[in-house]
């Protein structure tokens, strides 16, 4: 089967949607089918709304046997764009500049998705997440050469930046939409009008070793993984941290995640703290994986404070390790999350106190955090394969060919 994947980025742009493309795409080709990769330039999905992020240079490459071709987005027009933003005055002829700069962004990006499209003519097109810009691109594309689509959403239904109505009509464009959780799934049907047969459960995987973790003393280490954004919870993690120092003098925080413009505030936040505390904050920006692995090895917990996920991927990352976790009591850590036995759940309403009681029980009982961290592990090994989600990619695919050739006919 020829199958074009149109993800907003891809690797070495880190990001849930951009892992979960990669392994499905490699392991597809693997399994004999013609796979490539249709992407842009940008180096964030934040690329699409906002100026300033940094582009990836190669306009096309082979990655692990994948060939993924960019196409322009991030260049002189998005460059000009972001200095009319920033510096042109009066500052309603800078805005006025730089939106006429997305909408030429975005109709360029339009034209050439459908001509690539056109040219390389897929059995099925999948495209991610939820209706930013390529998948705009792509539903429009679809509307012209009417081939087979299949969408995953990855809903971050909190993000200010989503399109609840232009999601749901770029839904009903799809042959085959994929959910990440059963939580997902269900609004998916129930709010955004999907059919429950066009709808496939396919979760997330995660790489990890089959051989036992070395023991190692843990640290009173508390770390952040992702993005190092507003949506992400830094700053509720932060003010957390400030009511655990005072009993908890030793405690380490760790911030870990490419930094973009607005990762300008968390740095602010960081110099606002006393001295004493400030020297308790260490912010690595982007790290590799082995550097990951060692961190979350070392740690007492990861704390991912965001409430605005379609799944979290960093939660896996983290029991690899055999960290446990914390997370927001939100229907998609349910999901993940079983409170008490791999990690904590906390009342959102109840926000950085309550945060900081979570993340204190794990700092002053290690043997809990042990035990929880095990259990995740445990979880992760059993529940989480990259093969299992990589088959649920094709059959939703070999759903969408048939269901596009049904409503041809």
């Amino acid at each position: 089967m020829r199958i074009l994947h149109v993800p907003h980025a891809y690797h070495p742009v880190v990001g849930g949607a951009e892992l979960i493309c990669k392994r499905v795409s490699e392991i597809l080709v693997t399994k004999g089918h013609e796979v490539a990769v249709l992407t842009t330039d940008v180096g964030a999905v934040q690329a699409y709304y906002e100026y300033g992020v940094p582009r990836v240079a190669d306009a096309a490459a082979t990655v692990e046997g994948v060939p993924v071709k960019r196409l322009e987005f991030s260049d002189a027009f998005y460059r000009a764009g972001g200095w009319a933003d920033s510096h042109m005055r009066p500052r309603w002829i800078g805005r006025r500049f730089a939106g006429r700069m997305w909408r030429y962004l975005n109709r360029r990006l339009d034209r050439s998705i459908t001509e690539e499209i056109r040219q390389w003519h897929p059995d099925v097109v999948m495209t991610m997440p939820h209706l930013v810009t390529n998948v705009r691109s792509v539903v429009a594309a679809r509307l012209q050469l009417g081939f087979p689509l299949v969408m995953v959403p990855m809903l971050h239904e909190q993000d200010p930046h989503i399109d609840i109505p232009g999601t749901t009509k770029g839904l009903s464009a799809a042959d085959a939409v994929i959910a990440l959780t059963n939580h997902e799934a269900h609004r998916l049907a129930e709010s955004y009008g999907v059919a429950r047969q066009k709808i496939f459960m396919a979760s997330v995987g995660i790489d990890m070793a089959s051989i036992c973790l070395p023991e190692m003393d843990r640290q009173k280490r508390v770390v952040f993984l992702g993005r190092q954004v507003k949506s992400k919870g830094i700053g509720d993690l932060i003010e957390a941290m400030q009511h655990i120092w005072p009993d908890h003098s030793d405690a380490e925080l760790v911030i870990a995640g490419i930094r973009l413009p607005e990762s300008a505030e968390v740095d602010r936040q960081i110099t606002a703290l006393p001295e004493l505390w400030r020297d308790r904050v260490r912010n690595f920006g982007r790290i590799s994986e082995a550097e990951k692995a060692e961190l979350l090895r070392s740690a007492s917990c990861l704390v991912l404070p965001s409430k605005a996920e379609s799944f979290g991927m960093v939660v896996l990352d983290a029991w690899t390790q055999e960290t446990p976790t914390v997370t927001w009591d939100l229907p998609v850590f349910r999901d993940i999350v079983d409170h008490g036995n791999d990690g904590l759940l906390v009342d959102p309403n109840g926000g950085a106190v309550a945060l900081a009681k979570a993340i204190e029980r794990l700092l002053s009982a290690p043997n809990e955090a042990k035990r929880m961290g095990r259990a995740g592990r445990r979880k992760a090994a059993a529940s989480y394969s990259w093969a299992s989600v990589a088959a649920v990619y094709l059959d939703a695919c070999d759903y969408a060919v048939r269901h596009g050739r049904a409503q041809a006919n």
